[in-house]
Order: C-alpha cells, then sequence, then structure tokens
C-alpha cells in the first residue's frame, strides 16, 4: 500500500489546474477592490451630502438672525421716531400748522434715509393717510385700514411687523411695514409706518450655495416669500 495525496486528471475541477490559483486570486482581489470602491463612493457620497445639509443649516440660522435682528431695529427705530413732538403734534390736531407739517417731513425723511426705506408714512386711527415721504400727494386722505400692517397695529396697540405687499410707494416694492402707534401721554392718536424691503436678508438666502442644488426662501407670517 503506497500512502500519499492521489492527483487525478479530472477535467472539470479548475481548482487542480496549474494556473487555477493565480486567477482565483486575481478574481477575488477584483471583487474586493469593487466592494472598497463601492464603500468608498457611499462614504464620499454621505460626506457631501453632510457638508451640503451642514451649510444649508448655516445659511437658514444666519437669515432667521438677520430676520430678528432687523426687525428689532426696525421696531427701536420706528417706536424712538413716534415719541417725537412733530409727530404727535401732527396727529394731535385735525389740521397741523405749516410749521409743524415741514417738521414732520423732516422726522419721516429722517427715518427713511436711516433705514433705506422706500416710504414713510402716518395714518390717523382711522387708517387715513396723513402725512407721507416722499411726498405723494395723491395719496393723502386715503384709508389703508384694509392693510395687514393696520390691522396688526391698531388691534395689538403695539410695534407690529405686516405681511408682505406691493406698496402704493414709488416703484411698488414688495414690503413689509414695521408699524408702531403714536401717543399723546396715554392717548392713542394715530401710527407711523416704515416700509422694509429686506435686502440684506435677501443676500444673507442667497448665500445658500448653488452648487448643492439648496435655494433658502425666507417668507413673511403668511407664507409670502419676502426674498424672491
Amino acid at each position: 500500500m503506497q500512502s500519499g495525496v492521489r492527483v487525478g486528471h479530472s477535467p472539470g475541477s479548475w481548482v487542480r489546474l496549474p494556473a487555477a490559483a493565480p486567477a482565483g486570486a486575481l478574481l477575488l482581489a477584483v471583487v474586493l477592490l469593487c466592494g472598497v470602491g463601492v464603500f468608498a463612493a457611499s462614504g464620499v457620497s454621505r460626506t457631501v451630502q453632510s457638508d451640503a445639509q451642514a451649510r444649508v443649516r448655516s445659511n437658514r440660522d444666519a437669515a432667521a438672525r438677520a430676520l430678528v435682528h432687523q426687525a428689532n431695529d426696525f421696531k427701536t427705530t420706528v417706536v424712538t421716531t413716534a415719541t417725537n413732538t412733530p409727530v404727535i403734534d401732527s396727529l394731535r390736531t385735525p389740521t397741523a400748522s405749516p410749521a409743524i407739517a415741514r417738521s414732520v417731513q423732516d422726522q419721516l425723511s429722517t427715518l427713511a434715509r436711516s433705514k433705506g426705506s422706500p416710504s414713510v408714512f402716518m395714518t390717523d386711527l382711522q387708517g387715513r393717510l396723513v402725512a407721507l415721504y416722499p411726498a405723494q400727494p395723491e395719496l393723502v386722505g386715503r384709508n389703508f385700514a384694509f392693510r395687514d400692517w393696520f390691522k396688526g397695529v391698531s388691534g395689538t396697540g403695539r410695534p407690529y411687523v405686516s405681511q408682505a405687499y406691493r406698496t402704493l410707494a414709488k416703484g411698488h416694492p414688495l414690503v413689509v411695514s414695521v408699524a408702531t402707534p403714536v401717543f399723546d401721554g396715554s392717548r392713542r392718536v394715530g401710527y407711523l409706518a416704515v416700509l422694509w424691503q429686506l435686502d440684506s436678508v435677501r443676500a444673507v438666502s442667497q448665500g445658500a450655495r448653488a452648487d448643492d442644488g439648496v435655494t433658502i426662501t425666507v417668507t413673511d407670517q403668511q407664507g409670502q416669500p419676502l426674498t424672491g
């Protein structure tokens, strides 16, 4: 009896051919490389997606902070202007003197320039326009009680940021109004409003990376886009 390993010559057994081991190793290597490639591609895709989402969150948060900061700044400025004597005097009496009217125009002009606003205006308690800068005489006396800003400020008795609308001011820009009551002591005598075009918020929202295929849109409380 002889001991040892018997080597057959069956033609269907490829593992016993001389070239089988290198070929098998090569095939295994290709499979492994393909697996590594798929894994790597998946990892890169997840990284790119994660980075894009992080940029979206960053831009979104920056737009929100800018919106809140500027809204508060507009409110503070319009409330301060509403306490000025010429503004109060012009709403206290039905027909203000020419000197008061000129002083009011100066106040409105200063407010408009300080905020880059297309228009600043005052109404009486019924919503009728009393004074406007820049001057548009054809609008004086018109009633704007239908506007959201009037309903908001008259209903709450506090500073109010309106929904977006197309103003009748020259150029008809898309704006929101930041309005506040005007008080003579404890008595409400009218309202003061400044138009806000939100340009800086638009610039922030457009900071979303176009190559990420992302757009950030800032809307008012009614869902009206403020950045388009």
